[in-house]
């Protein structure tokens, strides 16, 4: 099949313009509230969960597809020449570039490899 590069990028820090303080807040929370839960520590585990309820479920913005574009799409065209891009359900951006562009980037990459790497 067609090559295809594909990226993965997580960002867990605030911005400083603090566009992504919502989702930087909720990723804290989830991350505290699953460590509690596997320690067993339970009073951090139902503090941290009816925060996250509220924060992330009940009045944030940060479960809308639409509010993972308008974060993300800003970093994405600042560093990528992309045409288009698309949120899924499960908030994954897939970032569309020109069959050119996606070629130049697989082989910029390839030449960061090795030579006994490629064959």
């Amino acid at each position: 099949g067609d090559l295809v590069p594909t990226l993965f990028y997580c960002e867990v820090r605030r911005r400083e313009d603090k566009s992504n303080l919502d989702i930087t807040v909720s990723n804290a929370i989830l991350s505290t509230l699953l460590h509690s839960a596997v320690n067993d520590t339970k009073d951090v585990t139902s503090m941290c969960l009816r925060d996250f309820i509220k924060r992330h479920l009940s009045e944030s913005k940060v479960q809308r597809m639409e509010y993972t574009k308008a974060i993300a799409d800003p970093l994405i065209a600042a560093n990528f020449p992309v045409e288009s891009t698309v949120v899924s359900s499960s908030h994954v951006i897939r970032a569309y570039v020109g069959k050119d562009e996606a070629e130049r980037m697989a082989m910029k990459f390839l030449e960061t490899l090795p030579s006994e790497k490629l064959k």
